[in-house]
């Protein structure tokens, strides 16, 4: 089937999707944090809050239900530490989002890859994920 290594990785959560709704619900000026930070926000809100990322099934089924539910995000980070120091993108890209409510979820590397520095099984899912990253860019079904 098409787009099954990206499937694949997905569903082990090498790469775990950014939920738009979350995102959009954050205060004006918010930073994006890496995803190891949002991964430790997601255990403190559980059952109490919108998780910021998608479990694996849940990216899964926005994939294949054919609504191109998920969008990719791509640009040059300002800082080798920091994509985004002024918050100028966040505001566009919030903007954009609001207006194109299809959207459910976003790859977007820093959010939803491991960032530096990385634990050995953050790297090798870092290392998974680079593998089939690219296919979010030209997935037919997502």
């Amino acid at each position: 089937m098409l787009d099954d290594k990206l499937i694949e990785a997905l569903e082990r959560e090498a790469i775990r999707l950014l939920r738009v709704e979350w995102l959009l619900a954050q205060p004006d000026g918010f930073k994006l944090p890496r995803r190891q930070d949002l991964e430790i926000l997601e255990r403190s809100l559980k059952g109490v809050g919108l998780s910021p990322l998608l479990r694996g099934e849940e990216a899964v089924a926005l994939m294949r239900n054919g609504e191109r539910e998920v969008g990719a995000l791509s640009y040059g980070w300002l800082l080798p530490w920091d994509p985004d120091p002024t918050g100028e993108r966040m505001a566009l890209l919030r903007l954009v989002l609001s207006e194109r409510p299809y959207i459910k979820a976003l790859f977007w590397d820093q959010a939803t890859l491991y960032q530096p520095p990385r634990s050995k099984a953050e790297e090798a899912a870092f290392q998974d994920a680079l593998l089939v990253m690219m296919d979010l860019y030209a997935s037919a079904i997502g």
